[in-house]
């Protein structure tokens, strides 16, 4: 039966039931609760440790509710670092200046900065995953092709700055901003970030300063 309801004039409303967009706006922040609620548990208590009906809670819905959206805890994981590296890849991907590498140099860096800012808890996660036991092949391939991403575009930089060795160069790059998203993670509230970021931008982006 049609649920009516009465108006101020006597007439009764026929309720529209919710339209197709609506009903896909629902899912997909149900979808998107849950997703946000496990990556909160798994930074910080492990993946291993936290279970389903902990994601459930944070995300205020029904247990049961999950299994709409995922067949497991680990296909939220997959999900959680298929979207987590999908959207770096777009901020890392700043266009190659061919007049100025030292400052698209300097646009990457800051890129890199922004996203260990805007994504502290995915980095705490890939970072557990990868030391711990909870590795999947997923997260290797993942980080390897957002590493590939990074050095693809940095050593290309670092020949055109004049590098002897730019891969070399690249690596250690890398490995700086690395450890420092593992020390900012780790301890967001007692990093210099800023600090360090304005460093690194000098040590590499001054036009006094000669690569190696």
């Amino acid at each position: 039966m049609t649920k009516q309801s009465v108006n101020h004039t006597g007439r009764s409303n026929t309720m529209s039931p919710r339209s197709h967009e609506q009903f896909e706006s629902l899912r997909q922040k149900s979808r998107q609760a849950i997703l946000d609620a496990a990556l909160h548990l798994f930074a910080r208590n492990g993946y291993s440790r936290t279970t389903t009906g902990e994601i459930a809670q944070r995300a205020r819905i029904s247990k049961g509710l999950i299994y709409n959206y995922f067949s497991s805890k680990q296909e939220i994981l997959e999900c959680l670092i298929v979207e987590n590296v999908g959207k770096a890849f777009p901020m890392l991907n700043t266009p190659q200046d061919e007049a100025d590498p030292r400052g698209t140099l300097e646009q990457l860096i800051h890129a890199w900065f922004h996203l260990i800012r805007s994504h502290s808890d995915f980095i705490r996660l890939a970072h557990q995953l990868h030391t711990g036991g909870d590795i999947k092949k997923l997260v290797r391939r993942k980080q390897e092709e957002l590493a590939q991403t990074f050095m693809r575009g940095v050593t290309g930089l670092f020949k055109r700055l004049g590098s002897s060795d730019p891969e070399m160069d690249t690596l250690i790059l890398g490995s700086i901003i690395d450890g420092v998203g593992l020390n900012y993670t780790a301890a967001p509230a007692i990093f210099p970030l800023d600090q360090v970021e304005r460093h690194l931008v000098k040590m590499y982006c001054s036009p006094r300063r000669k690569v190696s």
